[in-house]
């Protein structure tokens, strides 16, 4: 996983959030959890829940997003939000 996102290089996970799908919003937002980027992986899961609402990964974006809030980033209220 690092090694594909490293492959995104300076800026470049910033830049496939912006422009990607909710399919890809997921496994950007897989790599980036599993390769120690969980502040990005944040961004990912809620870009997905906010501007994909009707996707059937939705939901399944806004558990992992309060997942890692809690688990990984330590906010117990921002999980809850999710």
């Amino acid at each position: 996983y690092r090694q594909a996102y490293d492959t995104l290089g300076p800026d470049g996970f910033a830049r496939a959030v912006d422009g990607a799908g909710a399919e890809k919003l997921f496994r950007l937002a897989e790599v980036a959890r599993a390769s120690g980027h969980a502040r990005d992986a944040e961004r990912a899961y809620d870009t997905i829940r906010k501007r994909h609402r009707g996707d059937p990964r939705a939901a399944l974006a806004a558990f992992e997003l309060g997942r890692l809030r809690l688990d990984a980033l330590g906010n117990p209220t921002g999980a809850a939000e999710a």
